[in-house]
C-alpha cells in the first residue's frame, strides 16, 4: 500500500487477534457462568433453607406450647386440696383421690394415665384414660415402678419443679401398646411435709395427634423429623425407622451419618445446616425441660429435611439459567467480534484513502489559512468602514448643528453692517441724539446675538471634537455617561429629524468611572440606529430610549429599549450572527450586530442579550442589555 504499508499483513494480524480475542471471551464466558449458576443454586439454597427454618419454628412452636401446657396441667393437678395432708387424717383416701384424678383426666383429652407412686416406686393410686373414660386400676394390679428412668429422675427433682421424661412408647405390663402412643411423662415431686404420701405424681401424655400434626407439617422442601438426645429416629418419613431402637433395639437402625450426629450432638449452635447423603437438613435442637429447672435435661432435635428431588431441580434449574446465559453470551461475543473484525477490515481497505485525503487536506488546510487571513483583514476593513462611517455621521452632525448657530451670527453682523453704512451717511447730513444713542443700542444687540451663537458654535465644535477624538481611540478613559449621552444625540439628531421617532436617554450614574468612550459610544450609535431603521417603518410615530444604570459597584448596565415591531424569535436566535440581516435588499450587509457584539465581547469583556419577549418591559418590544465591567476613575 501507499507509504510502506502492507494490508496482507495487517489483515494476518488482525485475524490473529481475533482468535485469540475469541479464546479470551469464551473463558470469560465460562467463568461468568459458572459463577451465575454458584449465585443461582445459592440463592435458591436459601430459599429452601428459609422454607425449612419456617417448618422448624412451627414445629418448635408445637412442641413448646405442648410442654408448657403439660407443666400447667400437672401443677393445676397437684394443686388440689385432696392431696394434701389432714391434720385430722393422715390416711390416704383412694376414693377421694380416684375421683380427683377421674375428674381431671377426663377433662385433658391427651392424657393416658395418672399415678401417685410412693418413695419406694409402688403405685399407690393408678387411673387409666381410654378415649377419655377413666378407669381406676385394682390394688392388686398395680406395680413397681422403681426401676424406672423416669421414677428416678423425677425423684431427685424438687418441687415446684415439673420433670419430663424422654419421648418414648406408651408401654404396658412389658407391652408396647398399639397403634403407638408417642408418651411423655410429667411428674411433680411431693414431700409427706405437705402432701398425704411422699413420692411421685405421675401424669402420661399421649402425644399421638401432636405428631401426626407434625407429619402434616410437610412441603417437597422440608418434611419435619425428630431425633431424640441419642440419635434415633422418632419421627421419619420411613415408618420403619420410627422407634426402632425401642421395636427392636439389637437392629440399631439409622440412617444419620455418624459425623453428622455428632456435630449436631456437641455443637453449640441452635441451628445447623449441613448435607448428608445428598439430601439437605435444617437442625434445632429443643429443651424438654423449662428453662432454669434443676431436673435432668432431655433433649430432641427438629430436623427439616428437603426431598433429593427438591434440592436436584435447584441444581437443575440454575444449570438451566446458566447454561442460558451462557449461550447468550456466547452469540453475542460471536456477532461483537465478527463485527468488530468486519469493521477492521473495512477500516484497512479505506486507509488508503484517508492517506490520500490526508495529504489533500494538508493542501486544503495551506488555502483555509490564507482564507482566514483574508477573512481578518476584511474584518479590519469592515471595522474601519464602521468607524469611517461613524465619522460621516458625525460630520454630518457637525454641519448641521453648526449650521443654526453660525447663520444667526452672520445674520445679526450682517444687521450691524448695515447699521454701520447708516449711521455713516448720516454724519454728513447731521444726526440727532436720540438717533445715536439708537444705533449704539442696536450695534449692542446685534454683537450679543453674534457673541451667543458663536459661543454656541464653540460649544458644538467642542463637542464634536470631543467626540471625534474619542471614536479614534479605544484606551480607557474618564467618563461620564450624562456627558457621552449628550453628545450621542447631538450626533444623532439629524438621522432623527425628518422622522415622528423620538430619542430619549436615561442615566443614573453620577459619578466618573474609568472605561472605553470610543467604543461605548459606536455601541450605542449602532443599536439606536438599528431600531431606528428596522423596527419603524415610514411615518411611524415611536420612542428609542437608551439607559445607563449601575447596579453593581463594579459594573455597568446599558439597555437600548424601542416600541416598534419587535424581533421574530426565529430571528433571534441568529441576530448576533455575521451577515445576517433582513433588510439586503436595502443595501445592509448584516454585520451591524455582529460588530456590536465583538465589541461588547472583546473589547469591553462583557454580555450582549436580546431580553425575551416574555420579559420585555410593558410598552416595549425590543430591548438589548450590555454589561459590562468597569473601574472608578
Amino acid at each position: 500500500m501507499h507509504n510502506g504499508f502492507d494490508l496482507v499483513k495487517t489483515q494476518s494480524k488482525i485475524k490473529k487477534q481475533f482468535v485469540v480475542t475469541a479464546c479470551l471471551l469464551m473463558a470469560a464466558v465460562l467463568f461468568c457462568s459458572i459463577l451465575a449458576f454458584y449465585w443461582l443454586s445459592q440463592s435458591d439454597l436459601k430459599k429452601v433453607k428459609e422454607q425449612q427454618n419456617d417448618a422448624l419454628l412451627q414445629a418448635s412452636l408445637v412442641i413448646n406450647k405442648e410442654l408448657s401446657s403439660v407443666r400447667e396441667i400437672v401443677k393445676l393437678l397437684v394443686a388440689d386440696k385432696t392431696l394434701f395432708q389432714d391434720k385430722q387424717s393422715d390416711s390416704l383416701n383412694l376414693t377421694a383421690l380416684s375421683e380427683h384424678f377421674s375428674e381431671f383426666g377426663s377433662v385433658i383429652n391427651n392424657i393416658s394415665q395418672i399415678r401417685w407412686i410412693d418413695s419406694q416406686g409402688q403405685e399407690q393410686i393408678r387411673v387409666n384414660f381410654n378415649q377419655g373414660l377413666p378407669e381406676t386400676v385394682a390394688s392388686d394390679a398395680l406395680q413397681n415402678k422403681g426401676s424406672r428412668y423416669y421414677f428416678r429422675q423425677g425423684m431427685a427433682s424438687a418441687a415446684p419443679d415439673v420433670y419430663i421424661s424422654r419421648l418414648d412408647l406408651n408401654v404396658e405390663y412389658g407391652e408396647i401398646v398399639e397403634p403407638f402412643e408417642p408418651t411423655i411423662r410429667a411428674s411433680y415431686r411431693t414431700s409427706s411435709d405437705d402432701y398425704l404420701l411422699d413420692g411421685l405424681v405421675v401424669v402420661n401424655f399421649n402425644l399421638a395427634k401432636t405428631f401426626n400434626l407434625l407429619k402434616e407439617m410437610k412441603t417437597s422442601a422440608a418434611k419435619i423429623q425428630i431425633l431424640n438426645e441419642t440419635g434415633q429416629w422418632l419421627l421419619h418419613e420411613n415408618p420403619e425407622l420410627e422407634w426402632a431402637f425401642m421395636l427392636d433395639p439389637k437392629a440399631n437402625k439409622t440412617t444419620i451419618n455418624p459425623q453428622h450426629w455428632q456435630f449436631i450432638k456437641h455443637s453449640e449452635v441452635k441451628k445447623i445446616r449441613h448435607f448428608d447423603q445428598g439430601q439437605f437438613f435444617s437442625v434445632l435442637k429443643l429443651n424438654l425441660q423449662a428453662e432454669g429447672s434443676t431436673s435432668k435435661n432431655e433433649a430432641l432435635y427438629l430436623l427439616s429435611k428437603a426431598e433429593k428431588q427438591s434440592i436436584n431441580q435447584v441444581f437443575r434449574r440454575a444449570f438451566i439459567q446458566a447454561g442460558m446465559l451462557f449461550v447468550a453470551l456466547v452469540i453475542i461475543g460471536y456477532f461483537y467480534l465478527s463485527n468488530d473484525i468486519k469493521l477492521k477490515l473495512a477500516l484497512l481497505t479505506i486507509s488508503k484513502q484517508l492517506v490520500d485525503e490526508k495529504e489533500k487536506l494538508a493542501d486544503l488546510n495551506v488555502q483555509l489559512e490564507e482564507r482566514v487571513q483574508q477573512l481578518k483583514l476584511l474584518q479590519s476593513d469592515l471595522v474601519e468602514a464602521q468607524k469611517l462611517s461613524s465619522l460621516g455621521m458625525l460630520a454630518a452632525g457637525v454641519a448641521h448643528e453648526m449650521n443654526t448657530p453660525i447663520g444667526g451670527a452672520i445674520m445679526s453682523i450682517s444687521n450691524a453692517q448695515l447699521l454701520s453704512m447708516d449711521l455713516a451717511k448720516k454724519i454728513d447730513t447731521g444726526f440727532s441724539k436720540q438717533y445715536l444713542q439708537n444705533c449704539l443700542e442696536q450695534f449692542e444687540a446685534n454683537l450679543s446675538l453674534s457673541r451667543e451663537n458663536l459661543n454656541k458654535a464653540a460649544e458644538h465644535v467642542k463637542s464634536f471634537k470631543r467626540m471625534a477624538i474619542e471614536r479614534g481611540d479605544e484606551s480607557k478613559d474618564a467618563i461620564f455617561f450624562e456627558s457621552l449621552f449628550e453628545d450621542l444625540c447631538r450626533v444623532l439628531h439629524p438621522r432623527f429629524k425628518n422622522t415622528r421617532i423620538e430619542l430619549k436617554t436615561q442615566v443614573s450614574i453620577y459619578n466618573e468611572i474609568r472605561a472605553y468612550p470610543g467604543v461605548i459610544s459606536r455601541i450605542i450609535e449602532n443599536l439606536v440606529l438599528n431600531a431606528l431603521e428596522h423596527g419603524f417603518g415610514e411615518g411611524e410615530i415611536g420612542l428609542i430610549i437608551v439607559k445607563a444604570e449601575q447596579k453593581k459597584k463594579d459594573s455597568v448596565i446599558l439597555r437600548v429599549q424601542d416600541t416598534g415591531r419587535g424581533i421574530e424569535e426565529h430571528q433571534s436566535k441568529n441576530i448576533f450572527d455575521p451577515f445576517y440581516t433582513g433588510a439586503r435588499s436595502k443595501g445592509h450587509t448584516g454585520l451591524g450586530l455582529f460588530m456590536v457584539n465583538q465589541w461588547v465581547t472583546k473589547v469591553l469583556d462583557g454580555t450582549l442579550n436580546l431580553t425575551k419577549l416574555e420579559a420585555l418591559p410593558e410598552g416595549i418590544s425590543t430591548e438589548f442589555v450590555i454589561e459590562f465591567p468597569i473601574t472608578e476613575s
